[in-house]
């Protein structure tokens, strides 16, 4: 299954799935992390206008620092697409 959405969505997607498998609360993810709690919250809250690409991929690698992230770019006609590859 492949499927087209912004590497901000699928960054702030793993980084939602780390913290709800860890039970962390944003405080505890903040004590572990020091990225700040409220920055926890917006992304929790997909409000991910402030951030980057490089302060997502940051963050998670805070929490996770074993985390793989594969991407797959497919060029089109009109403009580049980044698809994630969805695995069983």
């Amino acid at each position: 299954m492949v499927v087209s959405v912004p590497l901000v969505a699928l960054l702030s997607a793993e980084i939602i799935k780390v913290l709800d498998s860890r039970k962390l609360s944003v405080r505890k993810a903040q004590a572990l992390t020091k990225v700040q709690a409220a920055d926890f919250s917006r992304i929790r809250n997909a409000d991910l206008k402030r951030f980057t690409i490089e302060r997502l991929m940051t963050v998670l690698n805070k929490l996770d620092p074993e985390i793989d992230i594969t991407m797959k770019f497919k060029s089109g006609s009109k403009k580049t697409t980044l698809e994630q590859v969805a695995t069983p």
